[in-house]
């Protein structure tokens, strides 16, 4: 999926590279930000 995303912005966008790279990070930083906050959600009983 990583690299699908890749292609569709570098071409859709003429990103280059380190700045797709950029995103990706920050796209990783954001699921793994909502799972903890999920697990934090689920160990005080709100789910």
């Amino acid at each position: 999926m990583a690299d699908m995303l890749k292609t569709k912005y570098q071409h859709d966008l003429c990103l280059h590279v380190e700045e797709i790279n950029n995103l990706g990070h920050k796209v990783r930083k954001a699921f793994v930000a909502l799972e903890s906050e999920e697990k934090s959600a689920q160990s005080i009983g709100l789910f």
